[in-house]
């Protein structure tokens, strides 16, 4: 179903993570499958590793070409359908960990002026 969300991730205080989602935005949805992830999947040193090589998406100046292209290389399409596609959803938490690369996620300013939404927090 189409309900809009924000996953955060607050490490240290600071936003790491603010993922937009356009699908199952509600606590059975993309809630559920956040708990799924701390339960079975996470492995707390490695994901909170990775949060550090995180960094928001600057959409005005380096990363503009990365979002607003048609013409992304091999490894840009990867990273953006790894990263900041709309349909990941709680996935981010589980590609984050996984990726050997820095990693890229959407700023909350942005999706706050665009959308209404939801928040999902997670506090390390």
């Amino acid at each position: 179903m189409g309900t809009r969300h924000l996953i955060c991730v607050v490490k240290d205080g600071e936003y790491k993570v603010a993922q937009y989602g356009q699908w199952d935005g509600y606590l059975s949805g993309q809630g559920q499958d956040i708990v799924k992830f701390i339960i079975k999947s996470m492995e707390k040193d490695k994901f909170l590793n990775s949060l550090d090589k995180c960094r928001f998406i600057d959409v005005e100046g380096k990363d503009k070409e990365l979002i607003d292209s048609d013409n992304r290389t091999p490894e840009q399409i990867e990273w953006y359908n790894t990263f900041l596609i709309r349909d990941l959803g709680s996935g981010i938490l589980i590609n984050i960990q996984k990726s050997e690369k820095k990693k890229y996620c959407l700023w909350i300013v942005e999706i706050l002026q665009r959308t209404q939404y939801f928040v999902d927090m997670l506090m390390f």
